[in-house]
């Protein structure tokens, strides 16, 4: 993480020197030869320790616990606790040195849990660089370290913040246009009409990548935001020609002619609403303003989104618009000669 360009202020909560103490491996094997499991071990040093409280006593008016265990002068030496007298259900006493390798060595000052294991958290600040560029770097050098068994690295804060926005957020979008299309087919009874209108969504998307590409900014939180608001803002041009063709059809129009008379009549109405959005954001976009920053990708992509959406819009729509009339016409063609077939004998 060090050497990560824009990691700076890195911190470990790990380290190396610890405080002294002594370390008792237990050997199983000879544990079990003694009758002795590693619990009961494990409770007897407890007792010799730090103490077990037996009982209570009324002191100054106050209930105080009554601890026993063994004198800690016993315990100055680490010969005095190799011989910590331990016995088994037999009443049989074997020294701790019998079960278990004890010396000297150190340990963590504190050790740190997650979800009961074991944890060493490595934190940085980042400065100059975007969080997923940063994050991209890390994760490749990670993946040139050879994790021992048992070790695995997870992300918190800042970066697990930004995956769960963004699978929100993708939700989001995801739900938006689901819904859209269902209002859609209700209002135009028809199920493939809406799809007409869901093409000014990737028209749209198109300029709003490109937008971000070409002035450096990433594809991030606010960015993904900007697509959201997109997928309302882009979709008017679709909603007013396909609105339009429908009611100049039901006044005896071909689709053609409609098509055509539409997309000029509404051509007017779709730039200069699509021109006053884009003034609108236009400031946000400057990033004039201190702070402004943080939005600036958002306004970005809207602006990026609402140019490609106003001059493909038309052009895609009305394609789209006869190639599903193509399929209505060769739908209803196939279920007419099926019904006029005659049937055969048997």
């Amino acid at each position: 993480m060090k050497n990560t360009p824009g990691a700076v202020d890195v911190r470990s909560t790990w380290k190396p020197a610890g405080e002294p103490e002594v370390q008792v491996r237990l050997n199983r094997e000879r544990a079990a030869d003694c009758g002795l499991s590693a619990g009961e071990i494990a409770r007897t040093l407890r007792a010799a320790v730090t103490g077990e409280v037996v009982g209570k006593m009324e002191a100054r008016g106050e209930d105080m616990d009554i601890r026993v265990r063994l004198d800690q002068s016993d315990l100055s030496e680490i010969t005095a606790v190799r011989q910590i007298a331990v016995s088994n259900a037999l009443g049989q006493s074997f020294p701790l040195h019998r079960l278990a390798d004890i010396e000297l060595g150190r340990g963590p000052t504190v050790i740190n849990h997650q979800n009961k294991q074991r944890l060493i958290t490595i934190s940085a600040n980042i400065k100059d660089r975007p969080l997923g560029d940063v994050t991209a770097d890390i994760d490749a050098g990670i993946a040139e370290l050879h994790m021992p068994e048992g070790y695995r690295v997870e992300y918190f804060g800042s970066r697990q913040d930004m995956e769960e926005s963004f699978r929100d957020l993708i939700a989001v979008l995801i739900l938006s246009v689901v819904l859209v299309y269902m209002i859609l087919a209700i209002l135009y009874e028809s199920f493939l009409t809406p799809v007409l209108r869901l093409m000014s969504l990737p028209c749209g998307m198109i300029g709003a990548l490109w937008a971000l590409y070409l002035t450096g900014n990433t594809f991030n939180l606010m960015s993904l935001i900007g697509l959201v608001m997109l997928d309302g803002l882009a979709a008017k041009s679709g909603t007013l020609l396909i609105d339009y063709t429908n009611t100049l059809q039901k006044r005896g129009l071909s689709l053609r002619e409609a098509l055509i008379e539409a997309g000029t009549t509404r051509l007017r109405p779709i730039t200069m609403t699509a021109l006053t959005m884009i003034a609108g954001v236009t400031p946000t976009a400057l990033a004039l303003a201190a702070g402004s920053e943080l939005r600036q990708s958002m306004a970005i992509a809207l602006i990026g989104g609402l140019v490609t959406s106003t001059l493909l819009t038309p052009l895609v729509v009305p394609v789209t618009y006869t190639f599903v009339d193509d399929i209505r016409k060769m739908t209803k063609n196939r279920k007419m000669s099926y019904k006029k077939e005659p049937a055969r004998r048997t």
